[in-house]
């Protein structure tokens, strides 16, 4: 009797040999006769255009959101020491980011906000949102749909500069606009 209750176990174990002993994929190419193992078939590479404008059906298709011009370049913004407080420098490249964000509806940006290693951790993740925050807000204040924005807070985190003086503590105290 302690034999059976173990047949069904064992009949699962069989299957299951039997099952995995034949795993290529084959395809079936109409009736009768003919698989293909799928190992066999060609890779069909694309070939260049010979011709002035290239006519390739598929251009434009494999990324089709994504726009022709290109963001602004500038995408570092620097605050000084312990500050949220936007220059009139940053005013105009925040105002060019918003030109290129309110052309193209379909791309958005993430704020990245980074300190320097001065202060507690606590005190540098609280610092790099309110910096953030500020230029999202700036913005959207400009214009831009609040779905086209991220934020991210990184405090200490990431520095852009190791060291520890002032040189690398203003190249630390940032906020990136990363474009996908």
């Amino acid at each position: 009797m302690k034999k059976m209750r173990n047949l069904p176990y064992f009949t699962l174990i069989i299957l299951g040999v039997f099952l995995l002993a034949d795993c290529t994929p084959q395809i079936k190419i109409g009736e009768g006769e003919g698989t293909i193992d799928t190992n066999e078939v060609p890779i069909i590479q694309p070939t260049p255009c010979k011709t002035e404008p290239c006519n390739n059906p598929l251009e434009g298709e494999l990324f089709p959101d994504k726009p022709e011009e290109e963001p602004p370049k500038t995408r570092i913004i620097h605050f000084n020491s312990s500050s949220d407080m936007i220059s009139p420098e940053t005013r105009a490249i925040l105002k060019e980011h918003a030109k290129y964000l309110i052309a193209h509806p379909k791309s958005f940006v993430r704020l990245e906000g980074h300190t320097d290693e001065r202060g507690s951790r606590e005190y540098n993740l609280a610092l790099a949102e309110q910096r953030v925050l500020v230029m999202k807000e700036m913005l959207m204040s400009l214009g831009v749909n609040e779905d086209q924005l991220m934020t991210l807070s990184y405090g200490e985190e990431r520095p852009a500069v190791l060291g520890h003086n002032e040189k690398a503590w203003r190249e630390n105290r940032r906020v990136e606009l990363v474009y996908p």
